[in-house]
């Protein structure tokens, strides 16, 4: 698989346009995470919101 790399940062710069957190602009929050965490732990196959560092 080729990534272009430009395609990449362009949408991580989009995420974290004027200061918002990639939680900001797709309207979730922590908060929210953490609940469909514990609530369908099959969904959350990376690291838990709860031991991540923010």
């Amino acid at each position: 698989m080729v990534v272009d790399k430009q395609k990449v940062k362009d949408i991580v710069d989009r995420l974290f346009a004027n200061g918002k957190t990639p939680l900001d602009h797709f309207g979730i929050d922590g908060a929210e995470i953490i609940e469909v965490e514990r609530r369908h732990p099959e969904v959350a196959k990376q690291i838990p919101m709860s031991k991540r560092v923010i």
